[in-house]
């Protein structure tokens, strides 16, 4: 496809202020599910031998939310939920494969990223403990448990690209798609930002709680937006939390690798029916914004919005904007 396949394209105004064992694929932490007020109904599904941890609230249309790279699933904002379930949504939430209170997935695959980066780079497939087919599976596994035949899907970051993926391997299943902060796992379009790079990667061997929190905080603000600032104690707060529900590790590598085993999504996005809107930040260093356009140039008529002055996170004062146009989308779904 090509830009004139998309049926909109929006511009938003700048704001005025500016350790895991090798049988783990049955283990998941055990710790409170969420300190959220809202009224979340929880539980896990077994999918294919992995234990996939879930919270849903809300009635009304299905509507799936997909967490990026080892990332729990409470850091989707409750105000964010909240608007969705006050717009008729029943909300869903999981914790994907290896992060929060799912089970770890280690098939004794040795994990080595930086070659791994490299045969990805050269587009060849490393081994892995898994790919992102198969957290397909799992957010269609999550849908089983709950009958839910069709539902809207919103994916962020690697969340997207599992969405991406959901609605080309079984379209009658995804009602509509919307993808924040997203791509399509090319090798060389997909690169962040150097300066990125260097704040990512697991914690070094031996890192105490309050070390690792803080280099967390660290490499957050690194790629925060910087139109809304959030502040270091406020960060501090979500990933001590975080930290106390899950402080596995080794969940950032495996997804990681995933991706890599994947491969590139271009070429299938054609086959993509899903109504379609893409949003993202113009100024995320994690994913580019030319990602975003790449995506809705290869979706007919998908809309595209870019935030100036939105990076890679959840900026609450974008997040009613974000909830009106997965709204908005929605509803045109058949």
């Amino acid at each position: 496809m090509h830009d004139d396949s998309l049926e909109a394209l929006h511009w938003w105004p700048m704001p005025s202020d500016t350790t895991t064992s090798p049988e783990a694929a049955s283990v998941a932490p055990t710790a409170p599910r969420h300190t959220s007020a809202l009224p979340w109904r929880s539980g896990t599904v077994d999918v294919d031998g992995v234990g996939i941890a879930f919270d849903e609230v809300g009635a009304g249309e299905p509507i799936v939310l997909i967490m990026g790279l080892a990332i729990q699933s409470i850091f989707w904002p409750d105000e964010f939920c909240a608007d969705l379930v006050a717009r008729g949504f029943r909300v869903v939430r999981f914790d994907n494969r290896d992060i929060g209170l799912s089970a770890s997935v280690d098939r004794g695959v040795p994990v080595n990223i930086p070659r791994d980066f490299l045969l990805a780079r050269l587009g060849r497939k490393p081994r892995a403990n898994y790919t992102l087919h198969h957290m397909v599976a799992d957010t269609f596994g999550v849908m089983d448990h709950l009958d839910l035949p069709r539902a809207h899907v919103v994916g962020i970051s690697l969340g997207g690209i599992i969405g991406q993926m959901m609605a080309v391997a079984r379209p009658e299943r995804v009602r509509s798609l919307s993808l924040i902060m997203s791509h399509t796992n090319h090798a060389l379009w997909g690169m962040p930002h150097p300066s990125v790079l260097l704040s990512m990667g697991p914690p070094p061997a031996g890192a105490t709680r309050e070390q690792i929190i803080e280099r967390n905080v660290r490499s957050f603000q690194t790629l925060a937006s910087p139109a809304y600032r959030r502040s270091d104690d406020e960060l501090r707060y979500a990933f001590s939390v975080a930290w106390d529900r899950d402080s596995r590790t080794a969940g950032l590598d495996r997804q990681t690798h995933a991706l890599f085993a994947t491969g590139c999504i271009d070429d299938t996005l054609q086959h993509i029916k899903a109504p379609t809107t893409v949003m993202h930040g113009l100024a995320d260093k994690l994913v580019l914004p030319h990602n975003a356009r790449r995506i809705a140039a290869r979706i007919a008529g998908s809309r595209l919005t870019l935030f100036p002055g939105m990076g890679h996170d959840f900026p609450p004062a974008l997040l009613p904007t974000w909830a009106r146009l997965i709204a908005e989308n929605a509803d045109r779904a058949v």
